[in-house]
């Protein structure tokens, strides 16, 4: 069972002083100030200088350039990128070589098919759509496996410039808009390999795969 979260308190200064006031002791006051401003780079400056003088200034977009900048995050990134785009450029090639292995092995039988009276739009047809489910099912289980390892994966890799843990954790965002986008581009990838070798296959006689020496 998860432990209670902790008890958190949200309390105005004044009414916390003069709670937490204790004569003699010393007045609590506040250890920093946020600050809305619509230039916030401007009023950061205005505060480091007299007459406020203030000791630490950070301004959101100066952190966030921070960030965007850090090279763990962006080394983090690129390798998630670079694993991405390898891994579709293999698996193009592994459908090609497969599906192309696999048509000369069956040859023989679609060209007895062919012979038997199977037209040659069948027969594309019919290996176009044994090939296809297979795309698909591969392109859905490859989505939910890295959706998957992205939940997992990603809130533990992600670390601060000095190594330790990020505060607050991270918060992973699907991008579906891209995701979608990237899927139809490795589909119509595959599509088009697959249209390639389908008519490599009908296009061949019967006669020419008869003669290669296979056994139906």
């Amino acid at each position: 069972m998860d432990a209670a979260p902790p008890l958190v308190v949200i309390v105005d200064l004044p009414s916390y002083q003069a709670l937490s006031y204790e004569p003699g002791a010393p007045i609590q006051r506040a250890e920093e100030y946020w600050v809305a401003a619509d230039d916030p780079e401007a009023a950061a400056d205005a505060i480091a200088r007299p007459p406020i003088r203030g000791g630490g200034v950070v301004d959101r977009e100066s952190v966030t350039r921070e960030m965007m900048s850090d090279p763990i995050a962006l080394g983090t990134v690129g390798a998630f990128a670079i694993g991405f785009v390898s891994s579709a450029v293999f698996a193009v090639i592994g459908f090609t070589i497969s599906t192309l292995v696999s048509a000369r092995e069956r040859q023989v039988e679609f060209s007895l098919l062919h012979a038997l009276g199977l037209k040659r739009g069948q027969m594309g047809r019919w290996l176009l759509l044994e090939q296809a489910v297979l795309v698909v099912v591969a392109l859905v289980l490859g989505l939910g496996i890295g959706v998957g390892i992205s939940e997992f994966l990603l809130p533990l890799v992600t670390l601060n410039q000095d190594g330790t843990k990020a505060v607050p954790e991270l918060v992973v965002v699907h991008d579906w808009a891209s995701i979608w986008t990237l899927q139809s581009a490795l589909l119509v990838s595959l599509g088009v390999v697959l249209g390639i070798l389908v008519s490599m296959v009908a296009r061949r006689g019967v006669a020419s795969a008869l003669r290669s020496g296979d056994e139906p």
